[in-house]
């Protein structure tokens, strides 16, 4: 083989070895983007899941609000309608009062029985005006729990219209995304690559907080990132009163600084509950 040979086959070696070179790169950037998008587009799902959660439970407050406002309402009605009916019963025991006074001035014959009779009239005058001023009491009562029925009412439409926000935002951040992969699937020319598998990971030892919220098999807990929580750690789920007991796991799907939103796993996940511990340990060493 000529000089010239050896030459070429050199050349086509170092051909050969950047071709594979660029080949890696490009496979490490298209599977780290892949992941990348996921692990947002896992995230946004759970995002969107607990504000539609927040939603719906904020109608439902709504709607049983309303229902306590109206049920108010004809309570009100019912104890004006009595009031109303209390009035006329007192006015015609004042008419028989004046009428029975009027004939016992004019008449004193059998004076005991007048006087019994008119102590029972006083007596049932004053029966009324306690009545009275007991409907009179439960009607501003019933009032002040009106206004304060207004007042919650006004909040959940306020924490409603929040969580629409909230949602539509997401929604929006959602499209965007999907047009981002929809441009990098083009700019990589459509390269088919398999991510790699998600991996679950421990959280430093002394994280500790509670559970806030649970819809479903999903819980919120009271740490996050700050805590050095992170997506894919597992923490544990116990409680300690009335009685110690082990109620399983929570695997972290999407976290901010304050607050992180995970699975629960294990045969008494169904029993969680706010107010529950999360940890990275139940037992020193462990």
């Amino acid at each position: 083989m000529g000089v010239l040979g050896k030459i070429l086959v050199f050349v086509n070696l170092v051909f050969s070895l950047l071709t594979a070179g660029l080949i890696i790169v490009v496979f490490t950037t298209r599977t780290n983007w892949r992941d990348a998008y996921q692990k947002q587009v896992n995230n946004v799902g759970i995002i969107q899941a607990s504000a539609q959660a927040d939603v719906a439970a904020a109608d439902e407050r709504i709607r049983q609000k309303e229902g306590q406002y109206q049920a108010l309402d004809r309570e009100k009605k019912s104890a004006e309608t009595a009031r109303a009916k209390t009035d006329e019963d007192l006015k015609k025991a004042k008419d028989d009062l004046d009428a029975f006074i009027k004939t016992h001035e004019k008449s004193q014959t059998n004076i005991e029985v007048a006087t019994q009779e008119l102590a029972r009239r006083k007596s049932e005058v004053e029966s009324l005006q306690k009545l009275l001023g007991e409907r009179d009491k439960k009607i501003s009562d019933i009032d002040l729990q009106m206004a304060n029925l207004r007042e919650q009412k006004v909040n959940f439409e306020i924490q409603y219209k929040a969580a629409k926000e909230k949602l539509t935002a997401l929604m929006s951040q959602n499209e965007s995304l999907t047009r981002e992969n929809a441009q990098l699937r083009a700019t990589l020319g459509g390269l088919s690559t398999t991510p790699s598998a998600t991996t679950k990971t421990a959280p430093p030892e002394d994280a500790r907080g509670t559970v806030q919220r649970i819809d479903g098999d999903m819980a919120t807990i009271s740490i996050g990132s700050d805590a050095g929580v992170s997506v894919n750690n597992i923490l544990y789920v116990y409680r300690l009163r009335p009685q110690s007991e082990y109620l399983g796991t929570i695997t972290i799907l999407a976290v901010t600084p304050n607050q992180a939103v995970g699975r629960l796993g294990g045969p008494k996940r169904t029993q969680v509950k706010p107010g529950d511990d999360v940890a990275a340990q139940i037992l020193p060493g462990r």
